[in-house]
């Protein structure tokens, strides 16, 4: 899981593409088929419209990348 939160697919950055994976997730519950744990940011089991919200308030959000050397 991403720690962006927006960020259903894990890739860094919050878009169109994590509104893709949630809305292929929406409306599902753990055990259902197209369950994805990963659009579930208001984190109570079930992926809805208030998944989609957190979406869009952190839409165009990229994680940042920090190194140690």
């Amino acid at each position: 899981m991403s720690s962006l939160i927006g960020d259903g697919n894990c890739d860094g950055i919050v878009d169109i593409q994590d509104l893709i994976s949630w809305s292929n997730a929406f409306g599902s519950k753990p055990n259902c088929p197209e369950w994805n744990p990963n659009t579930n940011f208001h984190p109570d089991n079930i992926i809805d419209i208030f998944d989609a919200v957190i979406i869009a308030i952190n839409f165009g959000k990229q994680a940042s990348l920090f190194f140690n050397y």
